[in-house]
């Protein structure tokens, strides 16, 4: 299923920042940075653990090529042209929705 900017938004019921491209498609779903296999169709979900915070992953994505980022605090986007920052209260729940 591929899911755009707006269905994302609409699904999490997040605040968007960065990029207003609405062209962006989502094919793929990831919480683990290493298994990205498409990043320009992945939406990376930055889950706050014990252990990692997904938040600290966001840098190394976006070098890669990951543009559409589900995230719990608000990222500097002035870093991050073209990247879409999908700001919810808990990833986990806008991920379950």
């Amino acid at each position: 299923m591929i899911f755009s900017t707006d269905q994302i938004k609409s699904i999490t019921d997040a605040r968007i920042l960065g990029a207003a491209d609405t062209s962006l498609e989502i094919s793929e779903i990831s919480i683990d940075s290493r298994s990205i296999t498409s990043p320009t169709s992945t939406l990376f979900i930055a889950i706050e653990g014990n252990r990692v915070d997904g938040h600290d992953f966001i840098n190394h994505l976006y070098k890669i090529g990951v543009r559409a980022f589900l995230v719990a605090r608000p990222i500097n986007t002035y870093d991050y042209a073209g990247a879409q920052f999908f700001v919810v209260p808990d990833v986990i729940a806008g991920m379950q929705e």
